[in-house]
């Protein structure tokens, strides 16, 4: 009786946590149709880069995520092949000196991370997230240290 008893329990407990959880339903990602001219441009600016996995930033930009030299980047091109923007996830001692004295200055308490150096057609800038307890930026700074943007950010997205 008390197998039983101890059975039926068990039993209920698996369907409550099986009610409990989380469905989650994935949608293929859809394949986007990269021009030949943004592929060719790709394979000449980055011939060693592997894992490469495309997607639309906007109508008419093409971002393109890889690995390169055990670097995670990512670039963006126009419909016609240009080259608009690379971006390389780079570690914090990779800063600049003078960008080093503005955190420390301004976001002493603040982990930094997400860091990524941003070549946009030689314009080189600094991205990263700040984070203290629940509060959130994303600030981006000029190579001389100087602070450019400093947005809020929700930590859901």
């Amino acid at each position: 009786m008390k197998k039983a008893f101890l059975f039926a329990i068990l039993a209920l407990l698996v369907t409550s946590l099986q009610a409990q959880e989380k469905k989650e339903t994935t949608q293929p990602e859809k394949k986007v149709d990269v021009p030949e001219l943004v592929k060719k441009s790709f394979a000449k600016e980055f011939s060693t880069a592997i894992k490469a996995e495309w997607g639309i930033e906007k109508s008419g930009e093409y971002e393109v995520e890889f690995t390169k030299d055990k670097s995670e980047m990512s670039a963006l091109f126009d419909e016609t092949g240009a080259l608009l923007e690379v971006e390389t996830e780079i570690e914090k001692s990779e800063l600049p000196s003078a960008i080093f004295a503005s955190l420390s200055k301004d976001f002493e308490d603040y982990k930094i991370d997400e860091i990524e150096k941003n070549d946009s057609r030689g314009i080189i800038t600094y991205e990263m997230e700040a984070k203290r307890g629940k509060e959130m930026f994303e600030i981006v700074f000029d190579t001389n240290g100087t602070l450019l943007k400093k947005e809020a950010k929700n930590e859901n997205k």
